[in-house]
């Protein structure tokens, strides 16, 4: 199932990384662990119970404001405790896993890190993979190219542009075996 002409070539897909960078997620800044604990005072039922304690302390009833108190500052530090040991565990998951993606390069497949997919990839998919990059053509079993418009893609159909860039039929008219559990949505 090659398509040689629609396949990229080596040198191709090394310009146009060096042209559009990888193909990462943008990178999320997370707040540092003082401001994350801050905010979890800026709770509206957190001020309530602060403002409760405080009206109990100022009628003599000590006890009942340290009670509450305690109970707000023990439940802060699990929250908190929790979102951060949770955040980290996440971080290292995503540092630990090597996401690769199937695309036909010099007329061959390859397995090739998902950082690596450029624009105009051929990428092919299996059930249940899910698409690697935005604004990538791609080839379902029956043969059918297809192509996920990036976000400003102004020269695809439906974005403001008139070009074709399906080859084949749409998917929706393909037809499939009985026997076959095999979906072709998108």
């Amino acid at each position: 199932m090659g398509s040689g002409a629609l396949a990229l070539t080596s040198a191709e897909a090394a310009r146009r990384l060096a042209e559009y960078g990888p193909n990462e997620p943008v990178h999320v800044h997370r707040l540092s662990a003082v401001v994350q604990l801050l905010q979890l005072f800026a709770n509206p039922l957190v001020v309530i119970l602060l403002v409760a304690s405080a009206v109990s302390a100022s009628l003599g009833q000590a006890p009942d404001a340290l009670i509450i108190i305690t109970i707000v500052l023990v439940g802060i530090g699990i929250n908190f405790w929790q979102t951060y040991r949770s955040q980290q565990a996440a971080d290292r998951l995503r540092a630990s896993v090597a996401p690769t993606a199937t695309v036909e390069r010099d007329a061959r497949w390859q397995e090739i890190p998902l950082r690596a997919v450029v624009p105009a990839d051929l990428i092919r998919l299996s059930a249940g993979d899910l698409v690697p990059a935005a604004g990538a053509r791609l080839r379902d079993p029956a043969g059918v190219v297809l192509r996920i418009p990036r976000r400003g893609d102004a020269d695809l159909p439906g974005a403001g542009g008139s070009r074709q860039t399906r080859r084949g039929p749409p998917v929706s008219q393909l037809k499939r075996p009985r026997h076959s559990r095999q979906r072709y949505s998108m």
